[in-house]
């Protein structure tokens, strides 16, 4: 598949291979964060993050920017049988193993116009996150 037919078929945003990327990138995240925390205790992860999310490199990338945007909120993309994205899910805490992190995300018009199936992923992330049931000291999305 060219990198540009993302442009006309969103749907396949992010492809498989972002989403094994999205996995070790959101691991190498986390251990980034807790190594040189913005603020805080060496070896502490962040309260909240920002993230900018740019519409023409998630096309070129195929979604490998989206993928890691959901890591820090703890969430994964959820798959249709034919390996499509077609929504979210949290991840438990126990398999998450550290609290979610409040993550603000700033995508411009042009990510909003070209890719509406990846705006509503990112949104259906966020919310269950909210309103999950967990200890405020485990999700300071609350």
């Amino acid at each position: 598949m060219h990198p540009a037919d993302g442009a006309q078929h969103p749907r396949v945003r992010p492809v498989p291979h972002a989403l094994r990327l999205r996995g070790a990138r959101g691991r190498q995240a986390g251990a980034d964060a807790a190594r040189s925390p913005p603020r805080g205790a060496p070896g502490t992860l962040p309260r909240t993050v920002a993230l900018a999310l740019w519409g023409c490199d998630n096309i070129k990338s195929e979604g490998t920017q989206v993928s890691p945007a959901l890591a820090p909120i703890g969430a994964r993309p959820r798959l249709d049988r034919y390996a499509r994205p077609c929504g979210t899910e949290l991840i438990p805490l126990e398999e998450l193993g550290r609290p979610r992190i409040d993550t603000l995300i700033t995508p411009p018009g042009i990510f909003r116009d070209l890719l509406p199936m990846q705006s509503r992923c990112l949104a259906e992330a966020a919310h269950p996150a909210a309103i999950a049931d967990e200890p405020d000291a485990m999700n300071p999305t609350r």
